[in-house]
């Protein structure tokens, strides 16, 4: 009798982004008592990997974390300056084929925290966790409602405090997005990213709300400009298959 073959652990990774499903954005997250865009919660998107990962023999877990950065922050509101505290995190996930241990794929993902009192650390970790997972499977989260959540920046009157946080949010998927694409901003394309977004650092602890603004203006340009070249390849290389 023949044996099975054990499937290698990118032949499982395969099979389980064609299983999972699309994860809808059901978290309310509330910039103000006026404003708020959708999210995607860390609960729905263990509730649609978890079952998956487990039929086909796939065991993923935080491997690694390593803080880039944490600092006091000092937010201005109408009711005065309040200290918070952020953090950056790095975070090792591994994907390990359970029949081969020896066998695994590691994904990189970053994620910021930023809170007034013990939690910036946990918000961190619970961003990292859930990208790394939503970006290695490949998975869809229903209706991009993050770019309405950006015109509602501009239209609708906020304090401070409610545009750095709504910035904040918008920072952490810009950077997210350029770690998926491998844009090399924080090394070779420094430099360039100063120039353009005309910013002293690209630490957001360091820049003002204006700087801070201009800086995700420019990496989303990089993100597009990237996605654009994508496309053209993908339709010469379908062009000529034709």
């Amino acid at each position: 009798m023949a044996q099975t073959k054990v499937k290698n652990i990118y032949e499982k990774m395969l099979s389980a982004s064609k299983q999972i499903k699309t994860v809808a954005k059901n978290l309310e997250v509330a910039v103000s008592s006026y404003n708020s865009y959708k999210a995607v919660s860390e609960v729905d998107v263990l509730k649609a990997v978890k079952p998956i990962e487990e039929k086909i023999g796939i065991y993923s877990y935080p491997h690694s974390r390593e803080i880039v950065e944490s600092k006091q922050v000092t937010i201005k509101g109408k009711s005065g300056d309040r200290e918070n505290f952020y953090i950056r995190l790095k975070t090792v996930y591994r994907f390990l084929n359970i029949q081969n241990p020896n066998e695994y794929i590691d994904i990189v993902s970053y994620g910021d925290g930023i809170d007034s009192g013990d939690k910036a650390t946990g918000k961190a970790m619970t961003y990292c966790d859930k990208y790394a997972l939503l970006k290695a499977y490949k998975i869809a989260t229903g209706e991009d409602l993050d770019a309405e959540a950006s015109k509602e920046y501009e239209k609708i009157p906020q304090t401070n405090n409610e545009k750095y946080s709504l910035l904040l949010s918008e920072h952490t998927k810009a950077v997210n997005k350029l770690d998926e694409y491998g844009i090399d901003f924080r090394g070779k394309l420094k430099p360039m990213v100063l120039q353009k977004a005309n910013v002293k650092s690209i630490n957001i602890v360091d820049l003002g709300e204006t700087e801070l603004f201009e800086l995700i203006k420019f990496y989303k340009f990089l993100i597009s400009s990237y996605e654009h070249q994508q496309q053209q390849k993908n339709e010469t290389i379908q062009g000529g298959i034709n």
